[in-house]
C-alpha cells in the first residue's frame, strides 16, 4: 500500500516556501471508445526530493487491473500518492463507477493526513483523471475532478464525464488519437502550448495505457518531440512519422 507517512509531510513542512513539489504542468490525453480507452501522460516533473528546481522522471498514472480502471494526475506528486493510498482504503476500489461516486470521500480521507501542517497548494492541489470500464453503462468512461486535499475539497463538483477526446492542456489534436505517432505529435503541440507556463518541467517520454474490459497494457511510446519554435501549432520535429 502506498501511503504518505506523517514523517514525510513533516519533512515537506520545512520546505513549504519552495514551489518545487508540483507537476501541475503535466500533459494528459484521453481517447475513450465503447470497448477501450487510451490514456497518455508525460514523465518529467518536479517531484518529491527534487531540490533546487531539479526535475526527474515521475509516475503520473496508476492502474487498478482488478477494477478495470486507472488514474492519472496533474498536480502535486505527494497529493497523488496520498490519493492512491485512499483508493486502497476501505476495501479498495471495485470499478470506475464506485471510484467516481466515492471520490469526495477519498479526497477527504487523503486530506486528513495534512491536518495540522502549514501546507501550500503546491502540495495539495491537482486534477485526478479516472478512466475505466463501467458495468453501470456497459462501456468505457472517464471523469476528471479538480481537488485540493487541504480541507478535502472538490473544486469542480458539477463536472460530468469526459468526452471521447480530452486534452490537458487543450490544443487542436490530429484526431483520432488512436496511434502512437498521432499521440506523440499531439503531445509535442501540448508542450508548445505550455512553453510560457513552465513547460520546461514537462516532457520526457510519452507513456500510453490501453484499458479494456479485463486488461490494461502500459507502454512507452518514446520521447516526446519538440517543435523547433516551441509553438502549439508548429510542426513537430518528427511530424513525418505519422501514418
Amino acid at each position: 500500500m502506498l501511503l504518505v507517512q506523517r514523517s514525510e509531510i513533516q519533512f515537506l513542512r520545512l520546505s513549504s516556501s519552495q514551489s518545487i513539489w508540483s507537476n501541475r504542468m503535466s500533459l494528459i490525453q484521453t481517447w475513450i471508445e465503447q470497448d477501450h480507452a487510451l490514456v497518455a501522460v508525460d514523465t518529467i516533473g518536479h517531484g518529491i526530493g527534487a531540490w533546487d528546481g531539479d526535475v526527474r522522471t515521475m509516475t503520473k498514472l496508476f492502474p487498478f487491473p482488478t477494477a478495470n480502471m486507472l488514474i492519472a494526475c496533474r498536480g502535486s506528486e505527494i497529493a497523488f500518492l496520498s490519493l492512491i493510498g485512499a483508493f486502497f482504503g476501505d476495501g479498495g476500489v471495485r470499478d470506475i463507477d464506485q471510484a467516481i461516486d466515492t471520490f469526495p470521500d477519498r479526497v477527504a480521507r487523503a486530506g486528513s493526513q495534512f491536518d495540522g501542517y502549514p501546507v501550500t497548494e503546491e502540495m495539495t492541489k491537482g486534477e485526478l483523471w479516472m478512466v475505466g470500464w463501467s458495468d453501470r453503462v456497459n462501456r468505457m468512461l472517464g471523469a476528471c475532478r479538480e481537488f485540493n486535499l487541504a480541507g478535502g475539497r472538490i473544486l469542480n463538483p458539477e463536472a460530468g464525464l469526459l468526452p471521447q477526446a480530452m486534452l490537458a492542456p487543450g490544443v487542436s489534436p490530429v484526431l483520432p488519437l488512436t496511434n502512437d505517432h498521432v499521440m506523440l505529435d499531439t503531445a509535442c503541440r501540448q508542450l508548445g502550448a505550455m512553453k510560457d507556463l513552465g513547460g520546461a518541467v514537462t516532457g520526457g517520454d510519452l507513456m500510453v495505457a490501453r484499458v479494456e474490459r479485463g486488461r490494461i497494457e502500459i507502454r512507452n511510446a518514446g520521447p516526446i518531440p519538440r517543435a523547433s519554435s516551441g509553438g502549439p501549432t508548429e510542426p513537430c520535429a518528427d511530424d513525418d512519422r505519422r501514418a
